[in-house]
């Protein structure tokens, strides 16, 4: 039990009239009549407070699964069930991590009725968070007391990446696959194609092209037409080290991977190919490559709680990991943050995968840097920022350049165009049918 401030006001009143009595003796007895009357009213209130039915009852309708950076509405629903007015505050202790407009809202309830409340939260943080009770401030008949009641039950959420806040890049794919559908696709020996449909025999056409069955049945010349090979395997191999706790914006690099990966998975299973994933890490997470509409519920799930770990990244290990699970050839998608302290062991992992698998390798770049360089420059301190930032970029532009000359697609790129890069090196390489 707690006092509210009309205890606080009433009690400080009191006091001050005592003062009076300072100079006026004969009112000392009223006044500790008085004082003794307060005292008793106070009394009153806790008891009658303390002595009060549970006729309250509270329930949090929110869903289940929220997406990352998105406001979602979450409703309170506080029932009096008893046959006196209750004066409350209500307050819902929604996860820490979340933004939210929720306050403290303060409401009377007629006997048997019931109020809603409705506030907006947006998770900041993936992974799984708690919802607590409802708080319920429920304040004494003269309303010198407050009690707290911990109502309703505790809800736990998963926050998941954003797929909704990129879906313009799969519209952008989707404009992709049409074009593609609509072209012929180039025929390479040694590769493997696929049966596609039957038509009538054209001139140029091989004798292995011919269905001698159907040309039979139909009297006429009829050629299998084949299209190159789609059940291809695409690999992403995500960097979950410290630099991927770098925060551009409201979103981590990590949470801007996830998100490129969500897209670029619906992409490519939508072309027919499989998704995949490993992690960089000493016990990496692990999903083979696998085609179906259910594979991308299957990814969201196996990503949504995963967070980036304050360590460096062992290229070199999770290579050979990547090596050793996937004996078929892929394309891998490596996302991470090349520096030039990495060229020995990135090198090395590089050599590596290309010895079985079609590499790219995206480097995400901080948006500081280019706000840097376009910072004008007025100080000396500032000069030397800017030239260290300069030579930082130099280096950088180094590595990348020996990664592409080692017959890697190399992308040097924000967290924002991230997923348009790597959604138009993906389309040009089955455009280009190189897988």
């Amino acid at each position: 039990m707690n006092p509210t401030r009309r205890v606080l006001v009433t009690v400080a009143g009191v006091l001050l009239v005592g003062l009076v009595t300072l100079w006026r003796k004969d009112l000392l007895s009223a006044w500790m009549i008085g004082a003794a009357a307060v005292l008793f009213v106070l009394c009153f209130d806790a008891i009658a407070s303390l002595l009060q039915t549970r006729s309250l009852e509270a329930q949090r309708t929110a869903s289940d699964t929220l997406s990352l950076g998105a406001w979602h509405n979450v409703l309170l629903t506080i029932h009096n069930t008893g046959s006196g007015h209750e004066k409350i505050d209500v307050i819902d202790h929604f996860p820490v991590s979340f933004n939210s407009d929720a306050t403290i809202t303060s409401m009377k309830l007629p006997p048997e009725t019931a109020k809603t409340l409705n506030y907006r939260v947006q998770p900041t943080e993936r992974g799984e968070h708690d919802f607590a009770n409802i708080q319920i401030r429920r304040y004494s008949p003269w309303g010198f007391w407050t009690t707290r009641q911990d109502l309703g039950e505790p809800h736990l959420a998963r926050v998941f990446p954003n797929f909704t806040a990129i879906s313009k890049y799969a519209l952008r794919g989707a404009d992709s696959l049409q074009a593609m559908a609509a072209t012929h696709v180039k025929q390479r020996r040694g590769e493997g194609l696929d049966f596609h449909q039957l038509r009538e025999y054209r001139v140029g056409d091989t004798f292995r092209q011919i269905d001698w069955k159907a040309s039979a049945r139909s009297q006429k010349l009829i050629s299998k037409e084949f299209q190159e090979e789609r059940d291809q395997q695409v690999i992403f191999l995500l960097d979950s080290g410290r630099r991927m706790l770098a925060r551009d914006g409201d979103l981590s690099h990590f949470d801007h991977v996830l998100n490129t990966v969500m897209l670029l998975g619906y992409i490519a299973l939508r072309q027919g190919d499989a998704v995949g994933y490993m992690t960089c890490e000493p016990d990496p997470r692990w999903l083979p490559a696998t085609k179906g509409r259910s594979t991308i519920s299957t990814l969201s799930r196996h990503l949504f709680d995963m967070q980036p770990r304050p360590e460096a990244t062992d290229y070199w290990h999770a290579a050979t990991e990547l090596v050793r699970r996937q004996r078929r050839r892929a394309l891998v998608i490596l996302v991470t943050n090349v520096r030039d302290e990495d060229s020995q062991d990135l090198h090395k992992a590089i050599g590596l995968l290309r010895q079985r698998h079609l590499l790219v390798v995206a480097s995400l770049t901080e948006n500081a840097i280019a706000e840097t360089l376009d910072k004008p420059v007025t100080t000396f301190d500032e000069a030397l920022h800017f030239a260290a930032t300069q030579d930082y970029v130099t280096r950088r532009r180094t590595s990348r350049t020996r990664i592409s000359r080692r017959g890697v697609y190399m992308h040097d790129t924000d967290c924002e165009s991230l997923p348009g890069v790597l959604t138009d090196q993906y389309m040009a390489i089955k455009r280009a049918g190189i897988l």
